[in-house]
Order: C-alpha cells, then structure tokens, then sequence
C-alpha cells in the first residue's frame, strides 16, 4: 500500500516517518585565520573549514565543521571531524593546522560517510550520519554491484578512522539495500519493518522500500510512504486510513494524497483537511 502526494509549490517534504537531521556544530574549534586559503595549496590530509557568514558577519554554523580531507588521483574528498573529542584522539592533528577556505572550495570536495574502523579485523565498511556530537553508523552490507553501480558509490571515498571515532557513532543496524542506504544517510535512521499490531488481527509495517525524503518540484506527484499490511488467518476490513503531515511545509502545500493498493488506486483523492 502507498501514497502519492501531489504538490502546489516547491517545498521540501518529509514524511513522519523520518526526522530531520541536525547541523553540526564543531564548536570546540574556531577559524584561525580570516584569509581564505586557495585550493591548490590543499593536500591530502590537510584540515579545513569553511569562512561562510551570516548577513550579519558573523560565522554560520557550518562554518565551525572541520573536515579532514583526502585526495586520490584527481578525486577529492572531505570527512566530518565529529567533536573535540574525536579531534584530540588523532595525536597528528593540531588546531593550528586549521586552514580557512572559501565555500567554492569546500564544494570542490565531496563529502564522504564512509568509514572503516582500523580496529575492525573484518575491516567492515559503515555508513556514518552524525547529530550534533554523536551520530548513528550503519554496516553496508551490499554486493559490489550494489554499492559501485546500484548506488553509486565510490570506494576510493571511505576513510580510515581510530576507535574512539567509531565508538562516537552508535551502530542502528545493517544497510542491506540501496533505498536503506540513502534513507540513512539523510535521516540517520533505518526502515522498521517489524509489524506492529493496531487492532485485531491487523499488523502495520513500513516497508524496506519507502521512498527516501526528497525536495518536490511544483504541479508534480510523488510517492511519499509505502507500507506493509498483514493479518492472520482471518478477514480483516479496513475501513479508513488517516494520514498526518508533519515537518516543513504547511498543508496548503499539498494539492491532495491519493491511495493505492498494490498499484491500484483505491477511493478518490483527499486534501490535508479532509476527513
């Protein structure tokens, strides 16, 4: 069973079934210098952050993250330094060595969630979401074909981290499909499929394959939830399905949601208010 909602104006939408996730502030370290370093003076392994401000001068919070960079070939790549902490258990790193860049320079480096932990004798790849001074890791357990094709993954992206980095992240479970893997990697979080019982015989699940959230463009319909309904040996009627909208956006924005069972559209079309 899903949803399509069909949508007025550009917003961003997500369902109650996912959250928001943060933006992180690494605020144990500040710029240390107000002249934004040029690109090529970037090596690998290098620390930077960006000199973004606010209209009023002053720094914005993404300004405080500090990324360590890698650099393969002519790949470049930059990785969340999650806290103080985490920072102080790497003894080769100094907050001196800090360089200030400019946004331009920080959107030449692709940002990388993937991790091993260098204690790990299964050497196993995570998927890594932080939330403020902690985050949530996730193994990527996927074929090559998967993870290189399917999800358009870079191998050349995963970083080789210390304990204590890994240990800042608490593990939430396996990656096992691509739809997992990008719902974590925006929300922090895996699909539940465990049934939960709302009456009688009936149990709902959200379903392993729930579309991720997304930004919707004007005059166009999306599927925005799918979920599992199952039941014992007998009957069950279901009579009314109630659907709340949560997070950005108002309800105005919604032109209507629409029903389908297995593909096949069920009732009419309803607004947000309707009943």
């Amino acid at each position: 069973m899903s949803f399509l909602f069909k949508k007025k104006s550009l917003k961003k939408i997500v369902s109650s079934f996912t959250m928001l996730t943060t933006v992180i502030a690494f605020s144990g370290v500040m710029a240390l210098s107000s002249v934004a370093v040029a690109a090529e003076a970037i090596v690998d392994g290098d620390l930077i952050k960006s000199n973004a401000i606010n209209s009023d001068g002053t720094p914005t919070l993404e300004s405080l993250d500090v990324y360590i960079v890698k650099v393969v070939a002519e790949k470049k790549f930059k990785r969340l330094i999650l806290s103080p902490t985490v920072f102080e258990s790497y003894g080769h790193l100094n907050y001196g060595d800090i360089q200030t860049v400019s946004e331009a320079v920080m959107d030449e480096y692709t940002t990388s969630s993937l991790v091993r932990v260098d204690t790990d004798p299964d050497e196993k790849v995570y998927a890594m979401a932080p939330s403020g001074d902690t985050g949530a890791k996730g193994w990527v357990n996927l074929t090559t074909t998967q993870f290189i094709d399917e999800a358009s993954s870079d191998a050349d992206s995963i970083y080789t981290i210390n304990a204590v980095d890994g240990g800042s992240y608490t593990t939430v479970g396996d990656v096992t499909t691509v739809v997992e893997l990008t719902t974590f990697y925006s929300t922090g979080t895996l699909p539940s499929t465990t049934p939960v019982p709302v009456g009688g015989d009936l149990a709902v699940a959200l379903s392993a394959s729930t579309p991720v959230s997304m930004t919707i463009p004007t005059n166009s319909s999306v599927e925005f939830t799918r979920v599992n309904l199952s039941a014992g040996d007998e009957a069950v009627s279901i009579t009314a399905v109630k659907v709340k909208a949560s997070g950005l956006g108002l309800s105005t924005n919604l032109d209507d949601v629409t029903l389908y069972v297995d593909g096949t559209k069920v009732g009419t079309s309803k607004n947000i208010n309707s009943s």
